[in-house]
């Protein structure tokens, strides 16, 4: 709660800066005597609230099977299905819209659209078919993102291998830097 509660004083901080810098010619103007005591400010919020940062990430737990119970719920293929339509020669404005009428008929009858008959799904659309719910399910709409960036596991790795090499290589940077900071 408090990490949560000085980001938001940090955010403020920024958007303060943001507003005394906002169309000042390229020289010094005295309207940047009032930048330092929001960047102290800033600095010294972020001192006392990294630690606690570092404490929160050691000490999260993930609940896999509620994370996957939570996302079973929540439509997040829609988009998946709107491009299978597209794909079947669906308009997209036509698809978008086909798409909201499932949504709006699963919400209101407690399914998800992996649960949704055929026969439902054809009184919608007479595209759809079978693969329909491969299209749907979360675990192979994760895994077809597979392009830089995406959520395929592949991707997903290839950005922590390089994530963890690029902070292997700014360490050395970093101490540097802390030694030369006065807040550290």
């Amino acid at each position: 709660e408090l990490v949560r509660g000085k980001v938001g004083r940090v955010i403020g901080n920024l958007g303060s800066l943001l507003v005394v810098l906002k169309g000042l010619p390229l020289s010094y103007n005295r309207d940047l005597q009032e930048d330092k005591e929001l960047v102290f400010d800033t600095a010294d919020t972020v001192k006392e609230i990294l630690p606690l940062v570092g404490d929160v990430l050691r000490s999260t737990k993930i609940n896999q099977d509620r994370i996957a119970a939570s996302t079973s719920r929540g439509f997040l293929t829609a988009t998946d299905m709107a491009d299978y339509l597209v794909k079947k020669g669906v308009p997209f404005r036509k698809a978008h819209h086909i798409v909201g009428k499932v949504v709006l008929y699963c919400s209101q009858n407690s399914l998800t659209f992996e649960e949704l008959g055929m026969d439902i799904y054809k009184q919608f659309d007479r595209h759809f078919d079978q693969d329909i719910y491969e299209v749907v399910s979360l675990s192979k709409s994760i895994a077809s993102k597979n392009i830089v960036g995406g959520t395929a596991r592949q991707q997903v790795a290839y950005q922590i291998e390089e994530t963890t090499r690029w902070v292997e290589e700014k360490k050395e940077d970093l101490s540097k830097l802390r030694e030369r900071c006065y807040f550290v």
